[in-house]
C-alpha cells in the first residue's frame, strides 16, 4: 500500500486536482459521483434564433415609408434640429482630431439612423422629446456641452427606444468640446 500523496502547490498558489475518473465527476472528498447527462452547449446560434433576428430586421425595414437617407420628407418639428446637428456633425467630421475618427464615425453611423427615424416619423413621444432635443440643439450652439449633456441623458431616459441613436448625439458632444471655435 502506497502511502497518501498531498497534492503540492505550484507557483503562484495553483493546487492541481487529480483528473476525473471515466463516468463520473469528482466530488468534494474525492469521491466518484455520477455525471449528470447535459445537452453539449454550442457557440452557434440556432437556427430560430438567426431566424428570428432576421423576420426583426425585415420587420424594421418594411416599417419605413423612406428609403435610409432620404431627408426629403422630414416632419416640420424636426427641420431646424436636423438641420443643426448634421451642420454640427460635418463640423466634428472635419476639424476633429485624427484620434477621434472612430468616435466621430460611430455617431454619424447612429445618427443617420436617428434622421432616419425623425424622417420616417417613428419617434415616440416626439411632442415631448423634440422640445429637449431643441434643448440640445441651443445649448451646443451657445457650446453650453455640459448643458447639452444633461439635456441628452434627459433623451435618453425619455425615449428608451432610440437610446442607441442617442449615444451618436452623445459622442458628438464630447468630440465639440475638443474642436477649436
Amino acid at each position: 500500500q502506497q502511502p497518501f500523496h498531498q497534492p503540492q502547490a505550484q507557483p503562484g498558489g495553483f493546487i492541481p486536482q487529480p483528473p476525473n475518473v471515466a463516468g463520473g465527476a469528482q466530488g468534494t472528498r474525492g469521491h466518484v459521483v455520477a455525471a449528470a447527462a447535459s445537452p453539449a452547449r454550442t457557440s452557434t446560434p440556432s437556427a430560430a434564433g438567426v431566424n428570428a433576428t432576421a423576420n426583426r430586421g425585415a420587420a424594421n425595414a418594411t416599417q419605413s415609408k423612406y428609403p435610409a437617407g432620404d431627408r426629403s420628407h422630414m416632419p416640420s418639428e424636426w427641420n431646424a434640429v436636423y438641420g443643426a446637428l448634421s451642420g454640427h456633425l460635418g463640423r466634428a467630421k472635419q476639424f476633429a482630431a485624427p484620434a477621434q475618427k472612430r468616435m466621430v464615425d460611430d455617431a454619424d453611423r447612429r445618427m443617420q439612423q436617428l434622421f432616419d427615424l425623425m424622417n420616417n416619423d417613428q419617434i415616440k413621444g416626439k411632442d415631448r422629446a423634440a422640445p429637449v432635443f431643441a434643448q440640445v440643439v441651443q445649448a451646443i450652439e451657445a457650446r453650453q456641452y455640459v448643458d447639452a449633456q444633461h439635456a441628452q441623458a434627459e433623451l435618453m431616459s425619455m425615449c428608451s427606444d432610440i437610446t442607441s441613436n442617442l449615444v451618436g448625439v452623445k459622442h458628438l458632444i464630447n468630440v465639440l468640446k475638443t474642436i477649436p471655435v
